[in-house]
């Protein structure tokens, strides 16, 4: 082979081994970006999830009516509006919400049992959706720092309130609580929106807070 063929044979040699270097990082780079995707679908989901479940069964005290109905037993708000133990009064209230019984994503310390918690709905722009909590088994409650804190969701940047006009006979979508007739009275919202951004994808879910009818027939 003379001097010319052996260099354009490395040339296309060469150029067909970029040309798979490159078909290869392509592939790992979409099936990267493919799983990010993915996971944040995923945790976008697992929140939404967790918080249905958590309103699910707020207000409950954890047993079954023993009249053989089976019923358990609620209360007639499971959630509300409220301040935790030495929140600012000039503050707007948080949602809350008692449990019997801690998720597991609420840790105790100690391993010493997790009962009747108290939690509250926080959320930050610059940290995320969370919860403040304490048990009734701690001794001291009277200061916010006495509360435990545990992040949901460090991606969700937004949260909207949904209420129902009944004067306009339509839904009223707001982004921050809406006032009373009363002094430092807020209105229960039918839904809630959280929105989770994530390297410019955004997602958005709907909850539905438990409102139960006191008219309602059980049969």
């Amino acid at each position: 082979m003379s001097l010319l063929e052996v260099i354009l044979a490395i040339a296309v040699a060469g150029f067909l081994l970029a040309a798979a270097v490159s078909l290869l990082v392509s592939i790992s780079s979409i099936w990267s970006e493919r799983s990010e995707r993915h996971f944040f679908v995923d945790h976008v989901d697992g929140v939404t999830e967790f918080l249905n479940a958590t309103f699910i069964n707020a207000g409950g005290d954890g047993s079954s009516s023993t009249n053989g109905g089976g019923l358990v037993r609620a209360a007639d708000e499971p959630v509300g509006w409220a301040r935790p133990p030495g929140y600012s009064d000039n503050k707007e209230p948080l949602l809350n919400f008692q449990l019997t019984e801690a998720p597991p994503l609420l840790v105790g310390l100690e391993n010493a049992p997790l009962l009747g918690i108290d939690a509250f709905l926080y959320f930050d722009r610059t940290e995320g959706l969370s919860l403040l909590w304490y048990s009734i088994l701690q001794e001291e409650t009277e200061h916010i720092n006495d509360l435990r804190r545990t992040v949901i969701s460090s991606l969700v940047t937004k949260i909207q309130y949904i209420y129902w006009d009944e004067s306009f006979e339509k839904w009223e979508t707001t982004d921050e609580p809406m006032e009373g007739d009363g002094d430092d009275q807020y209105l229960l919202p039918r839904f809630l929106i959280l929105i989770f951004e994530y390297e410019g994808d955004t997602q958005k879910r709907t909850l539905m807070i438990p409102v139960p009818s006191k008219s309602a027939l059980i049969y």
